[in-house]
This record gives structure tokens, C-alpha cells and sequence, in this order.
């Protein structure tokens, strides 16, 4: 009996004091976080690290998905529901209001271009490099637009990518704009906050595992011999994944604000190496005075 009272006693002292969710803001300021991350948590933290991706990306998606929805809506169905009735006979189309038909976007942008005078030709796609729908006599042609999201483009424009279709076979048959937009549309539009958040998630878990994985060993180069604690393989992944935590709240913040600068990188760089150092030398002092016991 005393013998399994002394192992559980053991195996409660090798038990992690802490787990991943007080990790998640403990991270930011807790020395005892780091000793125990390194003395009594196992494994390289990939349970942590999809935790702590899970909890970043949610916002970051959702304002992405629904800049994304707003574009959607905005730049192309509202366009759409402005073309006037086309009516097209044996392939040739035309339209009762004056020609050449603009239609602008919120931003004031021609985004469709009508014109059922002459058949469609790409040279009016290319002097016009921000246009979308472009109606001939012969047909349409159109091209992805650009959707303009945190200091980049989430799709970046081909000039030279564009669809044609031709009215060719068609006997007879009148389009209107608003009956091309089914009204239960919208509703499949607030997924994309979601299929978004799968996307990171799919894609910077890989990601950061393989960087941490990669980083391991130098993470043992730098705590041995700059930092005079050695540690483990496994030690070193854990240490690097918790402590890039900060870092990483710092990041995913300036992109959903739309506040990433130049130097921010930097930044970055000095927020994970000061957690790193933290949380090693916060190792090596506990590991000190145990030895003096």
C-alpha cells in the first residue's frame, strides 16, 4: 500500500499544474506557466498550438469573411440587379435605354459596361481594367474582380483572364438583372466567415507546426549556449510555441485592425524573444534551486 501510495504521489507531482486554456493568457505574464510547460507538460504543444490558432483565427475570419461578404454583395450582385432587361433574338441582344449603359459601383467605379451597338470585343476589357460585365451584341465577357482586403489583394486581377459567352445559341429569351440573383442567396454569403476560419486553420496549423519543428533544434542552440539551460528536443518546441503566443495576439491584432507596418515584424521578433528568454531563464532559476535543496 505504501509503495502505490508513494507512485501516485509521484505521478501527481509529474502532472501538469496548468493546462492549454490558462496557457492561453497566462502565456502573457506567468513565470510558474513556463516551468511547468517545460517540467510536467509532454510532447512538442500541438494540442496547444491548435488551440491557441483556433482562438486567433475566429476573429481575424470573421472580419475578413464579412469585408469579403460586403464586396460580394456590394461589387457584384448589386450590379447585377441594375442590368437593365436584355433581350436577346437569334444570338444578337439589345436593350431599350440609351447606350453606351453604365452601371457604377458603390465606390462610383464602372463595374458593367453595355453596349449592344457592336459585338463584344476583349480591347474594351482592357481600357477598361477595373470592369467586370462587358454586354455585346454578340455576348458577354467577364472578369474576377478585385476584392481589396488589409493592404492586399485577396484576389489579384489577370488583365488578360477574361470569360467570354455567346449569345450565339440562343433563339429567343429575355434576361432581366434581379431574376439572375436567387433572394435565398444571402444566406449562403455569412458561410464564408466560416470556410474561412477552416482555411486558416487547415493552413496555418501545417504551417506552424513544420516552422516549430524546423526551429526546434535552434531553440536548443540558443537556451544551451546563450542562455546556459540545455534543453530537450520536445522542450524546446513547447517553450517556442507558448511563448510565441504574445507575438502571435500582437499579429493577428494588427492585421484585423489593418495596422501592419514596416517595422512591425521587428516588433514581433522582440516580443517572442523576450517571452523565449522568460520562460527559459524562469526553467533554469527553478532547476537552481531545487539543486541547492
Amino acid at each position: 500500500m505504501k509503495d502505490k501510495s508513494k507512485s501516485q504521489a509521484l505521478a501527481d507531482i509529474n502532472q501538469p499544474i496548468y493546462g492549454v486554456w490558462q496557457a492561453l493568457y497566462m502565456s502573457f505574464y506567468s513565470r510558474r506557466l513556463y516551468v511547468d510547460v517545460l517540467k510536467r507538460w509532454t510532447g512538442p504543444g500541438w494540442t496547444y498550438l491548435l488551440l491557441m490558432l483556433m482562438v486567433l483565427c475566429l476573429p481575424l475570419s470573421m472580419s475578413l469573411g464579412l469585408q469579403l461578404k460586403h464586396h460580394i454583395e456590394q461589387d457584384i450582385f448589386e450590379v447585377v440587379k441594375k442590368i437593365p432587361t436584355l433581350t436577346v433574338i437569334n444570338g444578337q441582344a439589345s436593350i431599350k435605354e440609351p447606350l453606351p449603359y453604365q452601371i457604377k459601383n458603390t465606390q462610383g467605379v464602372v463595374t458593367c459596361y453595355i453596349d449592344t451597338r457592336r459585338d463584344a470585343t476583349s480591347a474594351e476589357m482592357y481600357k477598361r481594367p477595373k470592369l467586370i460585365f462587358y454586354i455585346a451584341k454578340n455576348g458577354l465577357m467577364f472578369r474576377t474582380p478585385i476584392f481589396q482586403l488589409l493592404h492586399s489583394q485577396i484576389m489579384k486581377q489577370d488583365l488578360t483572364a477574361v470569360k467570354y459567352y455567346s449569345f450565339s445559341k440562343i433563339k429567343y429569351e429575355v434576361i432581366k438583372g434581379p431574376a439572375l440573383i436567387s433572394p435565398h442567396i444571402n444566406r449562403y454569403l455569412y458561410l464564408i466567415p466560416l470556410a474561412l476560419y477552416l482555411l486558416m486553420l487547415g493552413m496555418f496549423f501545417p504551417i506552424f507546426a513544420m516552422f516549430f519543428l524546423a526551429v526546434g533544434g535552434l531553440g536548443k542552440f540558443v537556451s544551451r549556449f546563450i542562455l546556459k539551460t540545455p534543453l530537450s528536443y520536445a522542450q524546446s518546441c513547447r517553450i517556442l510555441v507558448i511563448s510565441i503566443t504574445p507575438a502571435m495576439t500582437v499579429l493577428f491584432y494588427f492585421m484585423c485592425m489593418d495596422k501592419v507596418f514596416p517595422l512591425s515584424g521587428v516588433i514581433l521578433m522582440v516580443i517572442f524573444s523576450f517571452y523565449f528568454s522568460l520562460g527559459v531563464l524562469a526553467y533554469r532559476k527553478e532547476a537552481m534551486q531545487l539543486s541547492r535543496i
